[in-house]
């Protein structure tokens, strides 16, 4: 592999050029979007406890509002690098804030304690984004519970970062997720962790992760910043408390909670989830501010096309129209919705 970048050809140039006149560029709400609610952002460096870089800031600093996109890159991903690069603790609404970086810690400050919706994709993520939130609040409470969206790795692998295992253990901290507790760890296990190597590799050529870096800079993979998913420590802990059908409740940190079961869809155990205090709905990773995909390059298991299309939309009918709005789990939270927008998978 060359160890220098090299322009782009003029081929590539044409089409990036071209790629222009299929996006709605001239629409600047996002850059409005992304930006609410900010209350603090990490340190420009982070390192793990070895001393290794896991939050690299100044690698995407050359990617500004106002830098033009360049002919390497295409104009779609620019915007969306452009927009992912901010990174630290976000208020949505009042009791629920987001940790933003590849993946996003949502923290609902319960009556009772604080609940994790996710944890990040590194352990190191997940306990500086808790510091983070604590020094920027002042907010002590005890952890009440975690729940799991879904089944993939950048969305538990945090878990430990958050809550001691045997707190879960001794039924003092409960997970809550999709499916039979089985059923989760088989699809969690066997996606990320028997095939863990050969798709890390795949997912490596997908993302651009191997390639040497250059004077240009860092570019994003579109759904995480690049900067920081260096040197993860992953960790899993099985979830103790299962969630098998629509409409099942939970009462987490004095909240009920109301999980809306949406398997073989974008994971092969996901679900939804309505937090009616604070009107709230999360369609996890089938409603993200990104390019949704049926057959991942890296190998993970197809998605269930009609399920993944029709599900958020039968949810987000039944519960948004009560006056609330979306958040996601991944980038800008996007709570409410704008004037004249729609509700995801409704026809116009």
């Amino acid at each position: 592999m060359a160890d220098q970048g090299k322009p782009a050809t003029s081929f590539t140039a044409q089409v990036n050029k071209e790629a222009l006149t299929r996006y709605a560029m001239t629409d600047r709400e996002d850059f409005h979007d992304i930006d609410r609610g900010f209350l603090a952002g990490f340190p420009p460096v982070v390192k793990n406890d070895a001393g290794d870089v896991v939050i690299d800031g100044p690698a995407m600093d050359w990617i500004t509002d106002e830098t033009p996109c360049p002919d390497e890159v295409n104009p779609s991903l620019w915007r969306q690098s452009q927009l992912i690069k901010r990174a630290g603790l976000f208020k949505v609404v009042d009791g629920l804030y987001q940790i933003r970086l590849s993946a996003n810690i949502t923290i609902v400050d319960a009556p009772d304690g604080l609940v994790f919706i996710d944890c990040g994709l590194s352990t190191v993520h997940a306990k500086e984004g808790l510091a983070l939130f604590r020094k920027e609040t002042g907010n002590d409470k005890p952890v009440a519970a975690v729940i799991y969206t879904h089944t993939h790795f950048d969305h538990y692998g945090g878990v430990k970062g958050l809550v001691d295992e045997a707190d879960v253990k001794s039924g003092k901290i409960p997970i809550v997720a999709p499916g039979t507790i089985e059923s989760f760890d088989t699809h969690a296990i066997g996606e990320n962790v028997i095939t863990g190597n050969a798709m890390s590799r795949r997912m490596g050529y997908t993302f651009g992760l191997m390639l040497p870096r250059c004077e240009c800079g860092l570019i994003s993979g579109g759904i995480g910043a690049n900067n920081d998913g260096m040197n993860p420590s992953f960790s899993y802990i099985s979830p103790t408390d299962p969630i098998t059908k629509t409409g099942e409740k939970r009462t987490l940190g004095g909240w009920e909670f109301e999980f809306l079961y949406a398997p073989d869809t974008e994971a092969p155990e996901e679900m939804h989830i309505w937090i009616p205090a604070i009107s709230a709905l999360t369609c996890a990773e089938n409603a993200n501010h990104t390019m949704h995909n049926i057959q991942t390059i890296r190998g993970a298991r197809t998605r269930g096309r009609s399920q993944f299309r029709s599900l958020p939309g039968r949810d987000a009918r039944a519960l948004g129209r009560s006056g609330g709005g979306s958040f996601r789990t991944a980038h800008l939270a996007g709570l409410g919705q704008r004037d004249g927008e729609g509700v995801p998978g409704e026809s116009a």
